[in-house]
């Protein structure tokens, strides 16, 4: 992936965890959700996949708590 690519991406990701209010850490969006931001380019399959994730993400967090 080229820079452009990977700036778009890390902006789309940051912008759908904002807007969907998930409360995760910089590392946990970088690890965990980017990577199926790059992956998946049909939308609502990435959408789908990004909502696993980070409901997965953040309910390990709290476990961790």
């Amino acid at each position: 992936m080229n820079d452009t690519h990977d700036r778009d991406a890390l902006r789309y990701t940051l912008d759908w965890v904002s807007n969907n209010s998930y409360p995760l850490s910089g590392s946990q969006i970088l690890i965990g959700l980017l990577p199926i931001t790059r992956e998946f380019s049909d939308l609502p399959q990435r959408e789908q996949a990004l909502h696993d994730a980070a409901r997965r993400l953040s309910t390990d967090a709290a476990v961790l708590v």
